[in-house]
């Protein structure tokens, strides 16, 4: 897999040795640290834009799903 690095070159890269070194914590929960950080920050950058949207999709289609169980 040329261009793609694997969980274990992350896991001994200097940036996260020194934060493991920083935060008192072993490379492995620095990693994991990093990794929910990333995953946290992605959902929150798509939810952003879409809370206010989202209450109105719901809305649409609750409306959607009543009226087809009537017409059934």
């Amino acid at each position: 897999m040329d261009g793609w690095q694997t969980s274990e070159q992350f896991e001994n890269s200097p940036s996260l040795k020194w934060m493991a070194d920083e935060l008192g914590v072993s490379t492995t929960a620095a990693y994991r640290l990093c990794v929910v950080f990333n995953f946290a920050t992605l959902v929150t950058l798509i939810l952003i834009p879409l809370r206010s949207k989202l209450p109105a999709m719901f809305r649409d289609r609750t409306e959607f799903i009543g009226q087809t169980l009537e017409d059934a």
